[in-house]
């Protein structure tokens, strides 16, 4: 199935359901926005009547990030689900991609942590304390008890 061309008219005569593997690119996004490893899979089940198309959509893969705290690259599953619903357009085709280019923007978080308990970047010398201690003359020790 073409995702970017999908017939109004297919949607109102059936439901069509949707399987496909998707990778950033054909979603339209920007390394900036959100980068994926490998393809991305997309769900579900659209149709439309009363003059509207419902997607109930989901996607699942995982997506390539950069911790806010350490700036390390790390992989991390994600799962989204939405429902769509629009007015069905005069043109007699719509491009489902767009749809799911936008929900995913906004769905996504700002900034992500490689971990909970990510120790991040040292303010003087830039060692990434998740690494182990850096050698910086005012950097903070370990409150174990060999330190105080």
């Amino acid at each position: 199935m073409d995702l970017k061309h999908v017939s109004v008219r297919a949607l109102e005569a059936n439901e069509v359901l949707v399987d496909a593997r998707v990778n950033a690119e054909a979603l339209g996004l920007e390394e900036t926005e959100m980068r994926f490893e490998g393809e991305a899979i997309l769900s579900g089940v659209m149709s439309a009547s009363g003059g509207q198309i419902t997607a109930d959509l989901a996607l699942e893969g995982s997506a390539v990030r950069t911790c806010a705290r350490c700036l390390e690259e790390y992989e991390d599953d994600f799962r989204h689900r939405w429902q769509i619903v629009v007015p069905a357009p005069k043109e007699l085709t719509v491009n489902v991609l767009t749809w799911v280019r936008e929900e995913l923007i906004v769905e996504e978080p700002m900034s992500t942590l490689c971990d909970d308990e990510c120790k991040g970047l040292c303010a003087d010398c830039g060692q990434n304390l998740n690494d182990g201690p850096c050698n910086c003359p005012g950097a903070v020790k370990s409150q174990s008890p060999e330190n105080k």
